[in-house]
């Protein structure tokens, strides 16, 4: 039986904290998604960088961030589209930094800020000092299904009051929870061989 975290994930907590799903007008979101009974904590709210969203949380105790955002592959008739990146509790954040800006191409600082912020107070650990940076991407995506997936963004969370816990400690791969975060990717092997020399190698290689 899959097992949840034994102790409630905090924001600055290590591992994946929760997914980002792009809304088209969070107002309009907020309001589909509270009449049809979703467990919304708080109303829209500006973050750091002046991007609105307000969180939820699902069935099984998990958190998403629903994000206004501007990129679209169609015009549909939903509020919400797909996943466009994450939020991430981080040990240290410089040290975070070699990993998502070089690696992995999230190369745009759009945000940098230390202090307890409004738009997670109703977070567990929200209310606590945090540093967040929000990175984004200069140049488009060039995997496969880039146009379809559009462009995403990734967020670094470091507690500063407290010793983040991993979210995934003592739990198998496959437990409740956020397991991975997955990228869409041309040239595997270069990757691998730049994860490599970075300090970073895969773990797991299936090809």
């Amino acid at each position: 039986r899959p097992q949840g975290p034994a102790f409630e994930v905090q924001v600055g907590d290590l591992g994946l904290l929760c997914p980002r799903i792009k809304a088209r007008s969070g107002a309009q979101a907020f309001e589909h998604l509270r009449s049809a009974g979703a467990v919304v904590l708080g109303p829209p709210e500006p973050g750091p960088s002046g991007e609105i969203s307000f969180f939820i949380r699902d069935l099984f105790g998990n958190l998403y961030q629903v994000v206004e955002a501007s990129g679209w592959f169609s015009r549909g008739r939903l509020p919400t589209g797909g996943v466009a990146g994450c939020l991430i509790g981080v040990s240290s954040v410089e040290k975070a930094l070699p990993l998502y800006a070089g690696l992995l191409g999230y190369d745009e600082v759009l945000s940098d800020e230390t202090g307890v912020f409004a738009d997670l107070a109703r977070l567990p650990g929200g209310g606590q000092r945090l540093r967040r940076v929000l990175l984004g991407h200069r140049r488009p995506r060039e995997g496969p299904f880039s146009p379809l997936l559009g462009p995403s963004r990734l967020e670094l969370v470091q507690a500063l009051q407290r010793e983040g816990r991993r979210i995934f400690a003592g739990r198998m791969w496959g437990d409740a929870g956020f397991i991975h975060l997955c990228f869409d990717v041309r040239g595997m092997d270069a990757l691998k061989g730049a994860c490599a020399a970075a300090g970073h190698p895969f773990t797991v290689d299936s090809g």
